[in-house]
């Protein structure tokens, strides 16, 4: 906290990456208004959506797409429903005290998506793939957030990276994130801003499509942008005509709200 402190007092930018789980999930504006205080600009809340591990989480489930029974979620999981409502709590709370400055991280790739621009967020784009993780010993796996012996793909050590990125794995495993949408995700007006989140957390069982699960966090994604979307509609064709602050360009350190 005294670093935190420190950094603003010589001018130093940061964002924060906060995490909203059963403690924090019921108080957003404490947790909004608590980060604002200490001089956070720019905020990504982050779900702790979990499910509790199982065998065939690893051989029947994420790698091969097929819904099972429901997995239980963690006791510090929230809620797919309260999140959402998290959400639209601090989105509410940022457009009322500041119009032209939200800060919020999945405002700005929601933004950037419906510019034609791609998604700022690796969860929200209509492929995945391109986020490699290289552990220490020089083995790639094709996702970092879901480190697995099913996505290891080979190691630098006998391997170049460009060749390891574009090779015919990491690729199918990137367009695979579109080609095993639900039915419901296909169908869904939200689908250009959630590119139908990361299939890591595809283990819900969708009743129209059950050998294509979707997001555990559809609920909150589908709260919040269609509570948000005239909003973002609103800041999309104002930077096309070029009225909106910081027109000339959006990310984390030019907000667009």
């Amino acid at each position: 906290m005294a670093a935190l402190r420190r950094l603003p007092r010589h001018g130093v930018g940061f964002n924060v990456l906060a995490a909203v789980h059963t403690v924090n999930a019921s108080r957003p504006l404490e947790v909004e208004r608590h980060l604002r205080d200490l001089g956070v600009r720019y905020i990504r809340f982050i779900p702790i959506i979990e499910r509790v591990p199982d065998a065939a989480q690893y051989s029947t489930g994420l790698d091969t797409g097929r819904a099972g029974p429901a997995p239980r979620r963690t006791r510090w999981s929230v809620a797919p429903a309260e999140y959402g409502r998290f959400l639209i709590a601090v989105f509410e709370e940022g457009r009322q005290r500041d119009r032209e400055r939200l800060t919020l991280q999945i405002i700005e790739s929601a933004i950037a998506a419906r510019l034609g621009a791609g998604a700022t967020v690796c969860q929200f784009a209509p492929e995945c793939g391109r986020c490699l993780v290289v552990e220490t010993n020089g083995d790639v796996y094709a996702c970092d957030r879901d480190v697995q012996p099913y996505h290891h793909r080979s190691n630098l050590l006998d391997s170049p990276l460009a060749d390891i990125l574009d090779s015919p794995a990491p690729v199918r495993f990137g367009r695979d994130k579109a080609d095993r949408l639900s039915w419901t995700c296909r169908t869904c007006a939200v689908l250009s801003l959630c590119g139908g989140d990361c299939p890591k957390h595809r283990w819900l069982a969708d009743a129209d499509d059950p050998h294509r699960p979707r997001s555990v966090r559809c609920e909150a994604y589908r709260r919040f942008f269609n509570h948000s979307w005239a909003t973002i509609e609103e800041s999309v064709l104002a930077l096309i005509c070029g009225t909106a602050p910081n027109a000339e360009g959006a990310g984390h350190d030019n907000p667009v709200l």
